[in-house]
């Protein structure tokens, strides 16, 4: 049986060249520092044959262009995302008022995340699923403040019709002709070297922090894990991140201090987590599902009654 060739990366396919050229052009003013670390890796003739396969991918994609730029357009802007984006800014000022002066609460409800998420509509349908189980979670709060139980129902009709709209999209792009497989492997050669150069960076601009930056693959285009780092004071709960989980997406749990602590999946910001105990300085990787409800809860959150403060590390 033939084996089906796929992209490699995520990201559309002309996210994924331009990100190419920049990085080609990057590579080219940086040459000598990579040829100085190792110039077997990074031959004279490297940056011609990496040009050379950019060159390729925008020939064997011009026939597709217009396409893939017509359904990128469609799928970023639509009716839908403006009704909700224009929700939320309504919303707003009412959770300022309900909850004056506390940014944890503020941003449980998205206010630190809106500017991202606004910016395509799979994020913004993430985003409005999440505003409306906050919502309901300070429902309590919301009404008192003026926020009706209508407009609170109408947050999660429109989280409901931006996931029907994204999952008709996404089956009309799937019924669109597939590429060749020698398109996408053409395809695959550029991003080869696209994460060759930025994996060689990491060693050739290992203590250049602000040139590392500079060389980053297109956003979407890997599966990278993120890493977030902190502390939990003695007797205290901390916000470690708040997530949509799948209930098999894995999390990477490291205590880096001298305390036991205890971690969870909880509806609230300021909940105290009571599910799983992780000793000072063990780690452990586990399921979304373990820690809690993933449909419900999306704060992953950490409490400290040892004693004596702590400090924690989260991949996921």
């Amino acid at each position: 049986m033939a084996i089906k060739v796929i992209r490699k990366y995520n990201c559309p396919d002309p996210t994924m060249l331009d990100g190419a050229d920049t990085l080609h052009a990057l590579y080219v003013a940086d040459e000598a520092e990579f040829t100085n670390y190792n110039a077997i890796m990074f031959p004279a003739g490297f940056k011609t044959s990496w040009l050379a396969k950019i060159t390729a991918a925008r020939n064997v994609l011009k026939d597709v262009v217009v396409v893939d730029e017509q359904q990128e357009e469609t799928f970023q802007v639509t009716a839908k995302m403006k009704e909700c984006m224009e929700y939320f800014q309504t919303m707003k000022p009412t959770i300022e008022f309900a909850f004056p002066g506390n940014v944890a609460v503020w941003n449980a409800f998205g206010f630190n995340d809106y500017d991202f998420a606004s910016q395509s509509q799979g994020r913004l349908t993430q985003f409005m699923e999440m505003l409306f189980v906050t919502s309901t979670n300070y429902s309590v709060q919301l009404i008192a403040g003026g926020w009706t139980a209508p407009k609170i129902a109408q947050c999660g009709t429109l989280s409901t019709e931006m996931r029907t709209e994204q999952t008709e999209q996404e089956t009309a792009k799937k019924d669109r002709p597939v590429e060749t497989q020698e398109r996408i492997i053409i395809l695959n050669n550029c991003w080869d070297d696209m994460v060759y150069v930025t994996n060689g960076a990491k060693a050739v601009f290992y203590n250049n922090f602000a040139k590392l930056h500079q060389y980053v693959l297109p956003e979407g285009g890997s599966d990278e894990q993120h890493t977030f780092t902190g502390g939990v004071p003695d007797g205290t709960t901390v916000n470690t991140l708040v997530r949509t989980f799948l209930p098999a997406d894995e999390i990477d749990i490291f205590n880096t201090g001298t305390a036991d602590w205890t971690i969870a999946l909880v509806k609230l910001v300021g909940d105290a987590a009571t599910v799983l105990i992780v000793q000072a300085g063990t780690s452990v990787t586990v399921t979304a599902s373990t820690l809690g409800d993933v449909t419900q809860n999306h704060f992953l959150n950490i409490t400290n009654t040892s004693g004596s403060d702590g400090t924690w590390k989260i991949v996921v």
